[in-house]
């Protein structure tokens, strides 16, 4: 009975004993992010600018925040909005200029997202996004022709406050730099002001977007924002 009473117990020790050496399930991974793809035609562009433009403007309204971690987010935020609706006014096929303005957008907004980054690189890299930014909405304007009687105001105080930031250092960089990214938004909701009476003058011609003619992409001019961190 002894013996007996012994091999069950051993059976219930190594059978608790291979449950628990069982490999758990590994969680099953998130499903890939659906690809944004680019509006063909100017209503189509514009009805996904509408809203993408409200929300910019939301979303620059937690700046300057009050601290510089803050300040980065909503960066990173606004960046990510800017890329789209820069895309989505310019139309599907892009000059070099304007590709390499996107492309230091885009770097910029992926080194904001490194915790670590020392001030002074940082207020460099907001620098670079919003001169980029400055540029791309230059050649817009220049390309499209759109209103004349309120874009050009709004673009020289655009240049002049983007100028000022990038002279700035310190907490109060980040207030300059607040000051442009809301000219920003007062340029992309006038562009889009204009792009919606375009569309409602003529509603039903499914026109594709303003093209340019197809040229070499050039790689960026500006140094990337993503160089290493000391």
């Amino acid at each position: 009975m002894n013996q007996a009473f012994k091999r069950t117990m051993l059976a219930a020790v190594l059978a608790s004993a291979a449950i628990g050496c069982e490999t758990p399930a590994k969680p099953k991974p998130a499903p890939p992010q659906p690809t944004w793809t680019m509006p063909l035609s100017r209503e189509a562009a514009t009805a996904e600018l509408v809203p993408l433009v409200a929300k910019f403007n939301d979303d620059i309204s937690a700046f300057p925040g009050t601290t510089g971690a803050e300040h980065r987010q909503t960066l990173v935020v606004a960046l990510d909005d800017l890329g789209r609706i820069l895309r989505l006014i310019n139309g599907p096929v892009q000059s070099p200029g304007f590709t390499n303005s996107l492309a230091i957008i885009a770097e910029s907004k992926q080194t904001a997202t490194i915790q670590s980054i020392p001030r002074e690189r940082m207020e460099a890299v907001e620098n670079q996004a919003l001169q980029a930014t400055a540029s791309a909405l230059n050649e817009l304007v220049t390309r499209y022709l759109l209103d004349k009687d309120q874009l050009p105001g709004l673009l020289e105080t655009l240049n002049t406050k983007v100028a000022t930031a990038a002279t700035v250092q310190g907490p109060m960089h980040d207030l300059d730099a607040t000051d442009s990214f809301r000219a920003v938004a007062a340029v992309v909701q006038q562009m889009t002001d204009d792009l919606k009476a375009m569309v409602s003058e003529s509603p039903s011609s499914g026109t594709p977007a303003p093209e340019v003619p197809v040229t070499p992409v050039a790689p960026p001019t500006t140094a990337p924002a993503t160089m290493p961190v000391p």
